[in-house]
């Protein structure tokens, strides 16, 4: 499996919908819902992995990353930077390869 890395921080919002928390990552344009906060987390740890996986598998992540705005720097690819506002969380993922579970903040 090809390795990849990402040094920085993605950015996370949690909204709160009726009885669901969503969790959505505008620099990835991905998102996903859990019951609780906790589980949206989970949730979204795990799309973001699935996610990852398969642009690898399927050959575009650098045309996926490259359409929503990351920037490759020698040091691996980096989400173009947001300013976290009410809501935002940031996702670190610092230094991380494939199969991580990334935390949370």
């Amino acid at each position: 499996m090809q390795k990849f890395e990402i040094d920085g921080t993605v950015p996370l919002c949690f909204l709160k919908e009726k009885n669901s928390f969503i969790a959505f990552s505008p620099a990835l344009d991905l998102s996903t819902c859990g019951r609780t906060f906790e589980e949206a987390k989970r949730n979204f740890a795990e799309a973001l992995e699935i996610f990852f996986e398969e642009c690898l598998k399927m050959g575009t992540l650098k045309d996926v990353l490259e359409s929503c705005g990351w920037i490759k720097r020698k040091t691996g690819w980096v989400p173009h930077p947001l300013q976290p506002s009410r809501g935002l969380h940031l996702l670190e993922l610092q230094n991380q390869s494939m199969g991580f579970i990334p935390q949370i903040k």
